[in-house]
């Protein structure tokens, strides 16, 4: 063997010793030319093994006890497939004999899988990864054997690559969208998850839109609702004609906790809330109700809900079937064909892994575990370069983010940001308005306030995303439709989402400031209690239809049976009409409100107008005569608005509430610059009349490295990159309300600058120098020690949470301000030699702490008192959350793995603060702790299997364990 094919021996070898897993190349050869099964079998297990644990997306825990399952797993299987006596490793030129060959198939994976160790920890795309595994297991084995230095070297940089991953498919199952799977089976089309906006997808590709759908091992993963079935039943119900076909109606094939989960999701889209859930009548204020406003809001439904043939109400079933998992995990679906024969499809899954048996035959699986993205460092992904922000707020306008509707495969649901001194209230926002407004450069905290009309998921379902996106956000809407809310989102993401936002209130016919202007609500007439309102500021106005069915006839009708009263039947025919900017739906009646409705109003009202919730408007409508005679006429005069930032719909203003606008929006961006956010009122005046605001163009160096700090800046608008000296590379990309220069506060004030600072287009910065600003805070020498020693912090962090926290799965979203607000809250990095222990079992102290260098094992003792290494975590990996959030005493030891092991503390309370701000980081923390006591669960099951702790006692007393002579009791 020549030095090359020696080195890439020792580098792979030296891999596995980092995970304190042993391995010896020369045994599996050894193993080989001795024809011994079992012993080579033992060595398989320990390759396979430490590869599964490096290239997982979260690490194996690797103990003798998993090695001893693995190997009699491989054994059998090659006694199984029988032995050619005379197949052996001599014989066989030097190869790997046929029937030791590791097998390929679904059901060996499944059998790996099912040992505990390895299925307590249900690590990202695992299937994908344990055939992945097995292969390389043979490569490697084989790439010894070789004469050629070249596949070990292969292998070596395989093997120190970035961890990728792609879903596990056998047969042709096919990627459909993030996430999203679809099989074509002998029913049909089945698809595996349910995304917002699915049919869409369908329609886009032309593909048919699916009548069976199974639900994902996790309904919501990262901010995705993979439940979403409103819109997949709708179409398959109205669409499709279900409601005259029942075989048409969709089924949901899932967990039976999920199907209910789902369920409720559904009955407050279909039905909304139940009579004893709705509180109009104390949500109008007392000055209407003296006028006699009154809203019958279930007649009102009652009126518009779908019937049944025979005239009765809609049940849930009706509109779909719900189809549980049996207690061995099968679903079976069958179909009556003309000929008089069934068909029979089966579907089953084991932890998220879905089979297909198609009239008794197996035919295709695909794991859906994918969601569940935790653990280290992975490939690091191209992160899009944003444009440059030039957008500039309206003082008082409108920015459209959708116009449509939810069957429309072309464009947005409907929703849009009123602007209001610059700042953003979000209507509705579609799925995609966060990641719009990122990539326009627009930051989350200038959109902070939502409105909700109601709970169709083409109104509600973008809601979540902004919800756990940055810091919380008011949602304003009324006690009805928020409640039915919070029922449809806690059953979706399993979270309790008010922890996650500030709800405030809305009141019937009660004026209400909000972000400085004036706002008027009320009920639209629709199917489920629907929140319309005007919105009034500087002698402008601006009002919202929300959906609802618009048609005078009707009203008439419905005053005369007493469904509404007069005054409701005045609201509903006047209410938003009065505006200079009317924002009015349009779509199916009766459930919406029609074009040619619209179409008969003055044209005065017609100019003020935009039609929003319509894919296009038609040229010409039937209109029907006095005489009962229709007759076709031309649409004038009604538009739909454009969408997008540039397209933004400005209303003029005096030119005070402009210069207001201008002063409110500075003193709010100094305000929430993360130094600045203990500083108290007066200091924080001072501050704010004693910024200077300076324009540079593009390309003008703000600072060069290496320079003495003099002045601290806030970008007010355009766009800055930060860039190392040596070696010229960006290191961040700086936007409006970010900071930078923060070493000129520091009371050591001959720091020198670290980096070159360069605008990237024409920026306005508000600036302050060093001297001021001293001059200003030393009145208070507590805040100017507080700020110091911030920035004390954050310089030392700062590139650490930036390089490598930012590349893991809890932080891979954080912004500047996020960054900045991690650094300042980790304590003094803490240096630990080889197997000290930093965290006891059983404990109750209250920090978390995360790996800046080295590694560190987790450890649980069995029943005997025996330890077991529960995980191994590297950098950038956390450990001690799940006390900290729960209160629990530790359920682990944590030791060093290795000399020179530096982890930073985060305490208690700074890391409550942290969550209680950043909802992004919250959600995430609270899935990842779920997931690590559901591990939990299951690792103390492990511990307490007779088997393990026979296998433990022989392993630690030094007696020699045989796979051959082990029992197969751990297998599920």
């Amino acid at each position: 063997m020549n030095y090359e094919e020696s080195s890439s021996k020792e580098k792979i070898e030296e891999a596995f010793h980092a995970l304190n897993w042993d391995l010896s190349l020369k045994a599996v050869l050894d193993a080989l030319k001795n024809h011994d099964a079992v012993a080579y079998s033992s060595e398989c297990a320990r390759i396979f093994l430490g590869l599964l644990a490096i290239k997982s997306s979260i690490r194996l825990p690797l103990t003798e006890i998993t090695q001893t399952e693995v190997a009699q797993l491989m054994e059998e299987e090659t006694v199984n497939r029988g032995s050619d006596d005379n197949d052996t490793f001599a014989q066989n030129g030097g190869q790997i004999p046929r029937a030791w060959v590791l097998p390929s198939h679904l059901d060996f994976f499944i059998s790996i899988y099912n040992v505990p160790s390895i299925s307590a920890i249900q690590f990202e795309n695992c299937f994908y990864q344990i055939r992945l595994c097995l292969e390389k297991t043979t490569t490697l084995i084989e790439a010894l054997l070789s004469k050629e230095p070249e596949p070990m070297r292969e292998f070596e940089k395989w093997i120190s690559s970035p961890t990728t991953t792609e879903p596990y498919v056998d047969g042709h199952v096919r990627l459909k969208e993030t996430q999203t799977f679809v099989y074509d089976t002998i029913m049909g089309p089945v698809q595996i998850g349910i995304p917002p906006e699915t049919i869409k997808t369908s329609l886009r590709n032309r593909e048919d839109v699916p009548q069976y759908y199974v639900l994902p091992p996790l309904l919501f993963a990262e901010d995705i609702n993979f439940g979403e079935v409103e819109f997949p039943i709708f179409f398959n119900f109205f669409i499709k004609q279900a409601f005259k076909d029942p075989s048409k109606k969709v089924y949901v094939v899932g967990n039976a906790s999920h199907l209910e989960r789902v369920k409720t999701v559904f009955k407050e889209s279909i039905f909304g809330p139940d009579p004893n859930q709705t509180f109009v009548n104390q949500e109008i204020s007392g000055e209407r109700k003296q006028f006699g406003y009154t809203i019958q809001m279930d007649k009102e439904r009652d009126a518009l809900a779908h019937k049944n043939k025979d005239g009765s109400s809609a049940k849930l079933t009706d509109f779909a079937n719900f189809l549980p998992f049996d207690e061995n995990g099968i679903a079976t679906i069958t179909k009556d064909l003309e000929d008089g024969q069934k068909q029979e499809l089966k579907i089953a899954n084991l932890d998220g892994l879905i089979r297909f048996y198609e009239n008794g035959k197996y035919t295709a699986a695909v794991d859906t575990n994918i969601y569940q993205s935790r653990g280290h460092q992975s490939e690091k992904k191209e992160v899009a370069q944003l444009p440059e922000c030039t957008f500039e707020p309206p003082t008082f306008g409108v920015t459209f983010l959708g116009t449509s509707h939810g069957f429309d495969k072309n464009g947005n649901t409907t929703g849009f940001i009123i602007w209001i001194n610059g700042r953003g209230i979000v209507v509705d926002p579609p799925v995609q308005t966060t990641d719009y407004l990122h990539s326009q450069g627009i930051k989350t905290s200038i959109v902070d306030k939502v409105i909700l009309t109601h709970c169709h998921s083409d109104h509600d379902s973008g809601i979540i995303r902004k919800i756990i996106t940055g810091e919380k956000i008011e949602l304003y809407t009324t006690k009805t439709v928020h409640e039915s809310y919070v029922r449809k989102m806690n059953a979706s993401t399993g979270l309790n989402i008010t922890d996650y936002y500030h709800f405030i209130p809305v009141s019937i016919g009660l004026p209400m400031p909000i972000a400085g202007a004036l706002f008027e609500f009320d009920y639209s007439f629709h199917t489920i209690p629907t929140v319309r309102f005007k919105v009034s500021y500087a002698g402008q106005s601006i009002s919202y239809s929300s959906d609802t069915f618009y048609d005078p006839k009707t009203f008439s009708d419905l005053r005369e049976r007493k469904v509404i009263s007069p005054e409701r039947e005045i609201s509903l025919r006047m209410f938003v009409f009065d505006a200079d900017l009317i924002i009015h739906e349009s779509g199916v009646p009766p459930i919406h409100t029609s074009i040619a409705t619209l179409n008969e109003l003055p044209r005065s009202i017609k100019k003020k107008m935009v039609v929003v919730h319509c894919a296009q408007i038609p040229p010409t409508v039937e209109k029907e005569l006095m005489n009962g005679k229709k007759v076709t006429v031309p649409v004038t005069d009604l538009r739909i608005p454009e969408c997008g930032l540039d397209q933004s719909i400005r209303l003029p203003v005096p030119p005070f509430e402009e210069g207001y606008c201008l002063a409110s929006r500075r003193f709010k961006l100094i305000s929430e610059v993360f130094l600045f956010r203990k500083v108290s009122p007066p200091t924080l005046y001072s501050l704010y009349t004693d910024f200077r605001l300076v324009i540079v163009p593009a390309g003008h160096v703000i600072i060069t490295a290496k320079t003495r700090s003099d002045s601290f800046f806030i970008i007010e608008r355009g766009t800055v990159t930060v860039s190392d000296e040596e070696t010229g590379e960006t290191t961040a990309t700086l936007r409006g309300g970010d900071a930078f220069g923060e070493n000129a506060l520091r009371m050591a004030r001959l720091i020198p600058r670290a980096a070159n600072v360069i605008a990237k287009t024409e920026t306005h910065l508000l600036t302050m120098t060093a001297e001021t600003f001293r001059n200003i805070i030393q009145r208070d020498e507590l805040q100017e020690s507080r700020i110091d020693y911030d920035i004390e912090k954050i310089t030392r962090n700062r590139e650490f949470v930036r390089s490598v926290l930012s590349e893991t799965y809890l932080f891979k979203d954080v912004n500047t301000e996020q960054i900045n607000a991690i650094a300042a809250m980790l304590e003094e990095p803490r240096i630990f030699s080889k197997d000290s222990i930093l965290i006891k079992e059983g404990d109750r102290d209250a920090s978390l702490f995360l790996i800046k260098q080295g590694s560190v094992r987790l450890e649980r003792m069995g029943e005997d008192g025996t330890p077991r290494i529960l995980l191994t975590l590297g950098v950038g990996e956390m450990f001690g959350e799940v006390t900290v959030l729960t209160g629990l005493p530790r359920t682990a030891s944590v030791y060093a793995n290795e000399d020179q092991t530096v982890v930073l503390e985060l305490k208690k309370h700074s890391f409550k603060r942290l969550m209680s701000i950043h909802q992004n980081l919250r959600v995430k923390m609270a899935l990842q702790v779920e997931q690590r006591m559901k591990e939990a669960v299951k690792v103390e099951e492990e511990l307490k299997s007779p088997l393990v702790r026979s296998l433990s006692g022989k392993l630690l007393s030094g007696q020699n364990v045989s796979p051959r002579n082990s029992q197969n009791g751990l297998l599920k």
